[in-house]
């Protein structure tokens, strides 16, 4: 949830702050996305199942 609001921030900032900081179309956080998402829910299911 974090990245999101931080990528929001970005895609509003300056044009000349998003070419420094934007690569790709924000491809890392697309990539990212579903893996930490599944590794947090089961990080969290193991701790409350053991």
């Amino acid at each position: 949830m974090i990245l999101v609001v931080l990528c929001s921030f970005i895609f509003n900032a300056p044009v000349n702050v998003q070419r420094k900081l934007v690569m790709h179309d924000f491809m890392l956080p697309k990539l990212i996305y579903w893996p930490s998402l599944l590794l947090a829910m089961v990080l969290i299911s193991y701790w409350a199942l053991f």
